[in-house]
């Protein structure tokens, strides 16, 4: 069994290229759900729609709750949507919905999830490199 980067489960609807976070609500070993606004990120979620592209069919998710699915882990280079303006080099976190964002500053401490490799703006899907730290931020004072 391969231990680098397994195969999670989704403990809830996932939709692709979204940062994901551990599920600590009892939801299992392996599991994850869609990160939510600077949480802890576990990795970005896979690039793709869990069915065939035919319209009538085709729900917008990766996985839906119970199923296994690919997440991007540390050091990936992969597709993340972005939930606002990026640019080659930010560090960026989760919004509230999964989406890619730049840091903000402040005191607060910062999950950073991924390196932006080009830019994008909000809605766009751009490259990035998968790096799970926390960072602290110091006020800036104008």
């Amino acid at each position: 069994m391969a231990r680098d980067n397994p195969q999670l489960i989704a403990g809830g609807n996932i939709y692709p290229s979204r940062f994901v976070k551990w599920d600590l609500s009892g939801g299992g070993d392996f599991t994850v759900i869609q990160a939510t606004d600077n949480t802890k990120i576990a990795g970005i979620s896979m690039e793709g729609t869990r069915e065939a592209p035919i319209p009538s069919v085709t729900t917008a998710y990766a996985a839906q709750s119970g199923e296994s699915f690919k997440v991007y882990g540390d050091g990936e280079i992969c597709l993340l949507e972005l939930g606002g303006t990026v640019v080659a080099g930010d560090d960026i976190s989760s919004d509230a919905n999964g989406k890619g964002t730049v840091i903000t500053g402040g005191t607060s401490t910062q999950e950073i999830g991924a390196t932006a490799l080009e830019g994008g703006a909000s809605g766009e899907l751009i490259l990035v490199q998968v790096r799970l730290r926390s960072e602290g931020q110091t006020a800036v004072s104008s």
